[in-house]
């Protein structure tokens, strides 16, 4: 058995699953696109290949296809809602001509929806009526936010178009749910921090009643009454926020407030308006802490998890939490000695999940992820929580690339125990329906 298969082996015995080594052998990726079954009820996972080919995988079968086997390399998939559509920030060979491609695997067509000279795509995802793409890129200057028509070439699409939509360093944001709107956070705690909403005709952005604070992605709730985010004063008192927005009926209370330290880190459940808050307890520039629920209707505080959590996802239905601890060791605390480890991409964590009705936690295995997921995912997961899924669409399982031998491999965590892997790959993503 190779190194791989031995640590893909140990990783499966840690977790308590059982685990096929045969799973593990390099899989081929020469399916006709056209013919993984697009409307399989396990649905596909986009991902990259390691000579960065932008391609999907069927994780049922575990047949694999191409959706661009030219020269450039490919980087982070987002699904569109729906899950029929998959776009890519693509780069030419040699890092050139960087631009944003929508591929269609059904028709096995592609456009070039996005390029732009002197501006290189970093961030994107999709809004909740498939109508636009957001996407970030890195420009003289700062960051651009620009909105993209999916539906039209890079050439139609910025005749006449005078530049981005915004600018910031740093700059995240979450779409209202009708997709008319965003909730936007700009220029993270710096003297001009400013966090709010804005029409999608230009920005003109409405304040929230709180000043920016300690986070990164804002958060709008599925009903799109409550906006989440943080505060903090002169006195660096840090807060976090759900705002009830005007005209909103849901409720009699404007505000709801929960103390924190460091960073704090936000998501809503998918369906109600309940909040999810990785809530650091002493001051750190990162947002490592326990879990916590707030419903913005009642107030109810309600603790998930007090682990060290370092990422958390919802899954589609709600019904449970996932996030990544560290597992121990070494002299450091857990804060210090999983920002080291992070930062040299050997950082080793525990993949575990929280059933939300009950409180009951299992761990579903240990491993390392790829210094990809490490050093650009994981630092952001929260706004990548917001366009790119782990989860499956049934609920029932998580893709995670596993770093083992110098190759990231696509592994698929079950909540059944089961552990698969597809092959080797990185960036997955599910496409939720």
């Amino acid at each position: 058995m190779g190194h791989l298969q031995l640590l893909l082996a140990a990783i499966a015995l840690t977790a308590g699953v059982v685990w096929s080594p045969v799973s593990a052998q390099a899989a081929p990726i020469d399916t006709p696109l056209q013919a993984l079954g697009t409307d399989d009820a396990g649905g596909l996972i986009a991902f990259v290949t390691p000579a960065g080919a932008a391609a999907l995988v069927d994780p049922v079968g575990g047949e694999r296809a191409l959706l661009d086997d030219g020269p450039g390399r490919s980087q982070f998939p987002a699904w569109a809602p729906g899950g029929s559509l998959v776009s890519f920030i693509a780069f030419g060979p040699g890092g050139g001509s960087a631009g944003l491609d929508v591929h269609d695997p059904a028709t096995g067509t592609s456009l070039r929806v996005f390029e732009r000279p002197q501006e290189s795509p970093i961030y994107h995802g999709w809004s909740p009526d498939g109508e636009r793409i957001a996407l970030l890129t890195s420009r003289s200057g700062g960051l651009g936010l620009h909105l993209v028509d999916p539906t039209a070439e890079a050439d139609d699409a910025h005749a006449g178009d005078a530049g981005p939509f915004a600018i910031g360093a740093p700059f995240y944001w979450d779409w209202a749910p009708d997709g008319g709107s965003l909730l936007v956070h700009r220029n993270v705690l710096g003297p001009d921090a400013e966090v709010g909403r804005s029409a999608l005709a230009a920005y003109d952005l409405t304040p929230t009643r709180a000043p920016a604070g300690a986070f990164q992605s804002p958060a709008v709730a599925p009903s799109g009454a409550w906006i989440a985010y943080a505060s903090r004063d002169g006195a660096d008192t840090r807060r976090v926020v759900l705002e009830r927005l005007a005209g909103s009926s849901d409720g009699d209370i404007d505000l709801r407030e929960l103390p924190h330290a460091g960073l704090a880190a936000l998501a809503w459940h998918p369906n109600r308006d309940v909040l999810a808050i990785q809530r650091p307890l002493i001051d750190a520039p990162h947002s490592y802490g326990p879990i916590v629920t707030i419903d913005a209707r009642t107030g109810d505080l309600e603790t998930l998890t007090d682990d060290l959590s370092l990422a958390f996802w919802w899954s589609p239905d709600g019904g449970t939490v996932a996030y990544l601890a560290p597992v121990p060791g070494g002299g450091d605390g857990p804060e210090r000695q999983v920002g080291l480890q992070v930062q040299a991409g050997s950082a080793r964590v525990a993949l575990r999940v929280v059933d939300v009705a009950t409180g009951l936690r299992r761990e579903l295995g240990r491993f390392t992820p790829s210094p990809l997921f490490l050093n650009q995912y994981l630092p952001f997961f929260d706004q990548y929580a917001r366009s790119h899924s782990l989860w499956s669409p049934a609920s029932d399982a998580l893709v995670l690339p596993v770093q083992g031998g110098g190759v990231s491999v696509l592994t698929v965590f079950g909540l059944d125990g089961d552990v698969r892997t597809l092959g080797s790959g990185d960036m997955p993503a599910w496409n939720v329906r």
